[in-house]
Parts: structure tokens; C-alpha cells; sequence
């Protein structure tokens, strides 16, 4: 039997998270350094809020957040929300780890980004594993190289023809395009795939859980119809200096969609953001091709912290010293 579910994280006095806790996580991400996890966007944590439910608490100066990935069968924290440099994340992580006693399960900490990692091999009070999966990691590309690659004369070729053969109509999406963008999730994805393969939720109810709470979320979109058929649709979020591109849907053969739902987000939503984030590739093979190919790239690894199962006597101790298993992605600290 899985212990976690049985964890009611809201009798720990913890909020299950909502489209009315928008202000407050935005308030908390918007003290962090540039460069956090896809996932750590508000909009991709709504969009996923049934096949991964967050819980949520403010304490020890932090936006304390947990996790219960369906998925993995798995209660995990996500990285602390706020300013990593106002000399409380000891004492936050401390916190943590009393309610991880608490639920009775081992401390394990989700989407933890590059630029966090060092903080928490100087503060963590267990020794722990660090483990990452390539199809986990965020594809990132500087603003400048993204619209150089939409400016090439193959890409330009492609937007046009899109344009001359499709006379696209485009429409800011809304909450009243919901049944179609389910329909249209239908008949681009479903009729080709199996349940099964959609092991972190379905992609229909992803849609309404984000779709259905649009600008409350955070995030925008478009939707793009040809002779009143719906052809493609994408959905971005902008903050912490990036453009991310949540989700994105195109009818199958449809020559320069690609290019045009690029072009008319990254026109219509980027604002002053100077990267890029197309996040993962799943390790699905096609799509690991294509967004490697968009343009020069760099993967932004998404890091769990895993207990080793024994407490530092010292909590501030020198958990620096490291060994590297290429093969299994692990990094060993003790």
C-alpha cells in the first residue's frame, strides 16, 4: 500500500493550490535569480495541478510547497520560493525536514534548477543524491538566436506559404475556446495514442485545468483557424526573463505553423524576456530532434535531491565533496 496516499497535507495546515494563490506564488518567484524550472512557472503548475496536486504553506520566511506526484507515487518539495540570499534558507530547509518526519516518508526535493543547486549542497541538513534526466531538462535559447532562426530563408519561406495557403485567423485564446482545444487535442493526439502514454495526466484535462483559468494563471495564448477549422493553438507564459512555451498543438501536415505560432507569440508575449524556454523533450526522439534543431540551444537540468537516509550531525556541515556517475546521472554527496 502507498503511504503517501494517505497524507492529507491539508490537516499539516497546508493550502491545496488554486488559481487565487496566483498572486501570492508570483509575489515569492518574483524574488528568485533568473533561470528556474520550467515547471516552477504558475501557469505550468496550474496546467498540471490534478496529475501533480501541489500543497502549499508560508513559513521560515519561504513559500513552502510539496508535490504529490501521482505519477511517481511520491510526495516531494519543491525548491523554496523567495530570496535565496536573505539568510533563512537553513532554517527553511530545517522546517522541511521536520515535516517530512512528520509525514513519515523520505525527504525529497523536485525541479531544482542549476543555480539552486549550490545552495542547497552548503545547506541541506541530510546527506542526499542528486539525480537528473536529460528528458527532464529545459530546452533554453537566447531571444537573439531564437528570432535569427525565424528570420532564415527557409523559415521565412515556410511563414509565408502558411500564410498564403492557409489565410490564418488568429485569436487571443480564451476560456470559450475550451471545447474545441479538447476536440482538437482529440483528433491531433488521441486518435494516434494510447492512455498509457499519457503517464503524467491527460492532456485534455491539462488543457481545462490552464484553458479554463487563462489570465488568472498568468499565462496567454493564441488559437489559429483556417476556413472556420481550428489548425493550432499555443500557450506561453513570460516571467523571470523567459518566454516559456507551455504547450503547443498543430494539425499534422500543416507547412508553417510551427513558424507561425513561433513568430506570433514570440511577437505578441515575450516583452523584454531575453530567453527562450521550450522546456522538456520527454526523451521522445522526434521531439528531441526538433527542438534541438530550432536553433543554438542549452539544456537546463532539472535536479532531484534525494536523502541518503542519515542525518549531519552538523547541519551546516561541509557537504561540498562530490563523486560523478556519468552513466546514472547521480551526484553523491556525503
Amino acid at each position: 500500500m502507498n503511504i503517501v496516499q494517505h497524507i492529507d497535507l491539508e490537516k499539516y495546515g497546508f493550502h491545496r493550490l488554486q488559481v487565487e494563490s496566483a498572486g501570492l506564488f508570483q509575489r515569492y518567484l518574483a524574488q528568485m535569480e533568473s533561470g528556474y524550472a520550467s515547471t516552477m512557472s504558475f501557469a505550468s503548475m496550474m496546467a498540471w495541478r490534478q496529475a501533480i496536486p501541489i500543497y502549499y504553506m508560508e513559513a521560515e520566511g519561504f513559500l513552502q510547497a510539496a508535490a504529490y506526484d501521482i505519477y511517481h507515487e511520491r510526495i516531494g518539495w519543491l525548491p523554496l520560493m523567495g530570496d535565496y540570499g536573505n539568510g533563512k534558507m537553513s532554517s527553511a530547509l530545517v522546517w522541511q525536514l521536520e515535516k517530512t518526519r512528520q509525514f513519515g516518508i523520505r525527504y525529497l526535493v523536485t525541479d531544482v534548477s542549476r543555480q539552486m543547486l549550490p545552495y542547497y549542497e552548503e545547506t541541506l541538513p541530510v546527506a542526499f543524491l542528486v539525480e537528473y534526466d536529460d528528458g527532464d531538462s529545459d530546452y533554453v535559447y537566447e531571444m537573439e538566436n531564437f528570432k535569427k532562426a525565424l528570420d532564415t530563408q527557409e523559415t521565412r519561406y515556410n511563414y509565408h506559404y502558411f500564410i498564403r495557403m492557409f489565410a490564418p485567423v488568429t485569436e487571443v485564446l480564451e476560456p470559450r475556446h475550451l471545447e474545441i482545444c479538447k476536440e482538437f487535442i482529440s483528433q491531433s493526439w488521441c486518435c494516434c495514442h494510447s492512455c498509457e502514454e499519457c503517464g503524467y495526466g491527460c492532456q485534455k484535462d491539462t488543457a481545462e485545468c490552464i484553458i479554463s483559468e487563462i489570465e488568472q494563471s498568468g499565462a496567454k495564448g493564441i488559437a489559429v483557424f483556417s476556413k472556420g477549422q481550428m489548425i493550432g493553438y499555443c500557450i506561453v507564459s513570460q516571467e523571470n526573463g523567459q518566454i516559456i512555451f507551455l504547450f503547443k498543438k498543430t494539425k499534422h501536415g500543416v507547412r508553417g505553423i510551427n513558424e507561425f505560432l513561433h513568430r506570433e507569440c514570440v511577437e505578441r508575449f515575450a516583452g523584454s524576456a531575453d530567453k527562450v524556454n521550450y522546456t522538456e523533450d520527454m526523451n521522445i526522439g522526434g521531439l528531441r530532434l526538433y527542438k534541438q534543431r530550432l536553433c543554438q540551444y542549452e539544456l537546463f537540468p532539472r535536479y532531484t535531491l534525494m536523502e541518503k537516509g542519515r542525518l549531519f550531525q552538523n547541519i551546516l556541515g561541509d557537504i561540498s565533496k562530490s563523486t560523478f556517475n556519468k552513466n546514472t546521472n547521480m551526484v553523491q554527496f556525503d
